[in-house]
């Protein structure tokens, strides 16, 4: 007598779906309309970028106008914070006020072979959805 597979077919489906079911998140629309770079005041800018997150996984990704990367999460009771680690060392960080949207995005980067950091800062909102 061959063992029914039914059975175990329809606990693959159901894990299958449930996994799917179980992802829950949040997702970001930033814009950033201010900016404050070294040596200079604050500027205007039109700069936006997004955040998917994944609090039952606690993985996020930023979508950029450079595509798409992973970052790590820190979720506080007041702030969520992005970071992004690049592969120069630097790191740039977005955080993200839960009670009002405000957002600040920091780049520390280093863009030349000379090692010399290029910071930046921009102020602007993020409506989550």
């Amino acid at each position: 007598m061959r063992p029914c597979l039914l059975p175990a077919l329809t606990w693959l489906v159901f894990l299958g779906v449930h996994d799917q079911a179980a992802a829950k998140g949040w997702e970001f629309d930033c814009k950033y309309d201010r900016t404050a770079q070294r040596l200079e005041g604050p500027q205007s800018t039109d700069f936006a970028m997004g955040f998917n997150f994944d609090y039952i996984t606690n993985k996020a990704m930023m979508i950029g106008n450079n595509g798409v990367a992973d970052v790590t999460v820190y979720k506080g009771s007041n702030a969520i914070t992005f970071l992004e680690p690049l592969v120069t060392g630097a790191v740039q960080t977005t955080t993200v006020s839960l009670k009002t949207g405000a957002s600040v995005h920091s780049r520390h980067t280093i863009m030349s072979v000379d090692g010399v950091p290029l910071p930046s800062q921009y102020v602007g909102t993020c409506t989550a959805r």
